[in-house]
């Protein structure tokens, strides 16, 4: 798997959630500093990947099912991971390693309490919010990032389309897609 690339906007949003929730999780448990670093270690320990929590993203969504929604062409997806997040990023050709077509990315939460309370914090850091309805437990459009986020269960999606590739569009016919194909 390849590094993670933090300069996309939906990585670095994606970033800023996860971090937000560890930090959420290491300030909610009290002052102690010795009780802290326990709990924050046991969470991080237990949040570590196991088979039953993984996913292979990239599967979710074919090279041709994004480009005929899309409308253009896109590169073969690119998948990263990093803890119980996974991404695929389906890349423009005319500017490869660049710009992003298309980019889809999965939290694994420890339960769906968590993954709506990642949603939420998504939700809040976000400039301009659209609600959407008929999609997963709880679904936002950010206008600005143009980014689809989704909670269904413990899994908290995010699907990010290019104003030329369709943007809500396309983030929501794709999302329909992601749902049904889930574990």
């Amino acid at each position: 798997m390849k590094n993670i690339n933090l300069e996309t906007p939906l990585m670095s949003t994606i970033l800023v959630s996860v971090l937000s929730l560890f930090f959420i999780i290491a300030c909610d448990k009290g002052s102690n500093a010795d009780q802290t670093k326990l709990e924050t270690d046991a969470t991080i320990n237990s949040q570590k990947q196991n088979p039953a929590d993984s996913i292979d993203v990239c599967s979710l969504l074919s090279k041709s099912e994004v480009e005929q929604v899309a409308g253009k062409p896109v590169l073969e997806p690119e998948s990263e991971q990093m803890a119980n997040l996974f991404t695929c990023t389906y890349g423009d050709p005319e500017y490869p390693g660049v710009t992003i077509v298309v980019g889809l990315s999965v939290f694994i939460a420890s339960n769906s309490a968590d993954a709506t309370e990642i949603l939420e914090t998504a939700r809040k850091n976000a400039a301009s919010v659209e609600a959407v309805g008929n999609l997963g437990e709880d679904a936002f459009w950010d206008k600005i990032i143009r980014t689809l986020w989704i909670v269904n269960g413990k899994y908290e999606i995010g699907i990010e389309a290019a104003s030329d590739a369709g943007g809500f569009d396309t983030a929501r016919k794709l999302a329909v897609k992601v749902l049904e194909r889930l574990p």
